[in-house]
């Protein structure tokens, strides 16, 4: 298919040299030539994009995108407010398409268009401020949740004018996974990285067709920009395209410039001194930088090697460059990296580079029980055969070695965050995600763990994100074993088999793998069970959803089920917390150490109370939980010292014995 070049001339505009910009001139006018053949499915064609394209500001900034009658443009010097005299300001935003749908094509597909980017002597990063980026997961409002891969394209001299002539910036290849789907976004990104100067960027004349692109540009040539969003180790994007991505895992390249005292970073907060400064750092592209509206805060992970090398505190520190990998989200307000995992600094890496090589993994042993505890290798299978984004029904034992830590927060939440392997090296990790000590409680001791420990934790196990392989966490999950140490006792040092002689049996064996204290929680159900008598048949329910009761409501009376059988919520030892009907829980929140009394003319066989699930957790207890049968009466105890789990109770199923 021959290339596409509608170029348009309008007279030329003289650019200004003073400090304030020339004005720019009038769009110019689109001759459609009546074509009407393109829509929002292939091809697609629209010549303005000033119809059905939308337009957003990023990051608290103004936005640059402006539509007129037959032109759509991008500028940060224009009228603002209303005011009758144009003036410049920092601004960020996208320019984003209908959904397109490209299930109409046979084979692949690409992208052209024509575009002017005019007073680029006002930028020298022209090229890292203009891009253009594609997506599937734009939900049509919030351009900041979805997820946008970064297209290449060159942009040539000829485009860097005031004559206003249209320049055709070649055929991109659209990467085939957004082939033969039912919506498509593009957005068209512009930032002027000053509140000074800016350049004027106009697109126009998109098209999406269907073939194989004619020379594709590549990073190599001149006025490209970088193919990959989040670049490589070696070839790291810097602070102003790290600013501009919206999700994902990025290597970022920049100088330590300081820290900023708690403020939004959105608000232009000021350059300051903090107490807190070894928990995150700013970097910008320029190491004398000092304007915080520039910059990119960084977390540092707790009581790891790169929070203690990076800290900004460290006065030789301030003004060195550092590449940086981890996850690109929201920090202060503006776009920023939580997760760093790993960083090269003065010469030398720190953590686990990510794209390191796989080496393969060794045997998979294990079964994920007490007795025989899944190996790093099996869990990493097993983890990886849920899928992606998907969390195991159940827990499991797993046993390796600390390759390495990342964080132990012994503060407010008070858990740790490692990871293990089969050896002990970075090579095939599962991560340990905020795990609990031993027992299931706290950690209050900064080096809790260390490398070249051996552990085995118990938890269930996700496939985060298709990427990590780990334990649930905020606690759901906790170290069972240290160094060949239990909680009150020891297991086995032989690699596979540990044995439970030494182990109590309440403690140390969670309600949610089953137990011999009578509670069993598998998934969203509690059961307790007595195994003093035998089931019958006759059973009696009760849907807690039915109280009647206004939302957080604490609970005074008693509920009666139609039988007679009465049930007693009781607060326990928590003095602050009491049960709770909520209507978003459809039930009754059971906190740590409130109890259920249950009292019947008749002997109680067992109980089963379905419970709710929110975001991902099933709120079904505390591993700890007691339950008692004394004859006709039976009492549930969410008993736990540390652990923080509710018991949210929506259904309560009573079974009689025979």
């Amino acid at each position: 298919m021959k290339k596409i070049f509608n170029i348009l001339l309008i007279a030329a505009a003289t650019l200004g040299l003073a400090s304030s910009c020339a004005d720019i001139p009038m769009p110019y006018d689109i001759n459609a030539n009546g074509d009407t053949s393109f829509g929002k499915k292939l091809p697609y064609k629209s010549t303005s994009m000033n119809t059905d394209w939308t337009t957003c500001a990023l990051n608290g900034k103004a936005n640059p995108w402006s539509q007129g009658a037959s032109y759509t443009q991008a500028t940060g010097y224009q009228k603002w407010d209303g005011a009758d005299a144009k003036s410049n300001k920092d601004v960020e935003g996208y320019l984003i398409s209908p959904a397109i749908n490209t299930n109409a094509a046979s084979g692949r597909v690409k992208v052209t268009f024509d575009h002017v980017l005019a007073y680029s002597n006002k930028d020298p990063k022209y090229t890292e401020h203009v891009g253009l980026f594609v997506t599937t997961n734009y939900d049509g409002k919030d351009a900041t949740k979805a997820t946008w891969t970064k297209l290449n394209f060159n942009i040539s001299q000829d485009a860097l004018n005031t004559t206003w002539t249209l320049v055709n910036v070649g055929e991109i290849q659209l990467p085939d996974e957004f082939v033969g789907k039912d919506s498509v976004y593009f957005a068209f990104y512009m930032a002027s990285g000053s509140a000074t100067q800016s350049i004027t960027w106009e697109p126009m004349n998109f098209y999406v067709l269907e073939g194989v692109a004619e020379n594709t540009p590549t990073p190599d040539q001149p006025g490209g920009n970088t193919p990959s969003a989040n670049g490589t180790k070696d070839a790291p994007i810097t602070v102003a395209q790290a600013r501009a991505l919206t999700s994902g895992n990025a290597y970022v390249e920049g100088y330590i410039v300081g820290y900023v005292d708690g403020q939004s970073l959105s608000t232009g907060a000021k350059f300051e001194a903090s107490p807190n400064t070894e928990t995150e750092l700013l970097l910008a592209d320029a190491a004398d930088c000092k304007d915080a509206t520039n910059v990119f805060p960084v977390q540092l992970p707790a009581n790891s090697d790169i929070r203690t090398k990076l800290n900004p505190n460290i006065a030789d520190n301030i003004g060195k460059k550092v590449v940086l990998y981890g996850s690109i989200e929201k920090y202060f307000g503006v776009m920023g990296m939580k997760s760093t995992s790993w960083a090269k600094f003065n010469g030398a890496e720190i953590g686990k580079d990510p794209t390191a090589p796989e080496v393969p993994a060794g045997e998979a042993k294990g079964d994920g029980t007490q007795a025989n505890p899944f190996n790093v290798a099996a869990a990493i299978a097993a983890t990886k055969a849920l899928g992606s984004g998907n969390t195991s029904e159940k827990e499991y034992y797993i046993k390796g070695k600390v390759s390495r830590v990342q964080s132990i927060e012994t503060s407010q939440y008070c858990n740790a965050t490692f990871f293990i392997s089969d050896d002990g090296t970075q090579n095939n990790e599962f991560e340990a995600f905020q795990v609990f000590g031993l027992g299931g409680n706290k950690i209050t001791d900064p080096n809790y763990v260390k490398v070249g420990d051996e552990v085995i934790l118990y938890g269930k196990i996700t496939y985060y994100m298709g990427n990590t392989c780990e334990t649930t966490g905020k606690g759901t999950s906790y170290i069972y074993a240290l160094n060949g140490k239990a909680e009150g006792g020891s297991v086995p040092s032989t690699p596979d088999t540990p044995s439970t002689p030494d182990t109590p049996s309440t403690p140390d064996t969670p309600s949610t793998s089953g137990s011999t204290n009578g509670v069993v929680a598998e998934g969203t159900t509690v059961t307790l069970t007595n195994s003093a008598v035998e089931a019958g048949t006759e059973t009696v329910k009760f849907d807690l959803n039915t109280l009647g009761l206004a939302d957080a409501t604490v609970i005074a009376d008693q509920v009666k089920f139609s039988d007679g059988t009465t049930l007693t919520f009781g607060a326990g030892s928590n003095t602050k917390n009491k049960p709770t009907f909520y209507t978003k829980t459809k039930g009754v929140r059971v906190y740590v150490n409130n109890t259920l009394t249950f009292e019947s003319n008749k002997k109680i066989a067992k109980i089963v109370i379905t419970c709710d699930s929110y975001s991902g957790t099933n709120y079904i207890g505390v591993p700890t939980a007691t339950v008692s049968f004394d004859g006709n009466k039976v009492v549930y105890t969410n008993a736990s010292e540390s652990v923080t789990t509710q018991l949210r109770a929506q259904t309560i199923t009573i079974t009689y014995a025979k």
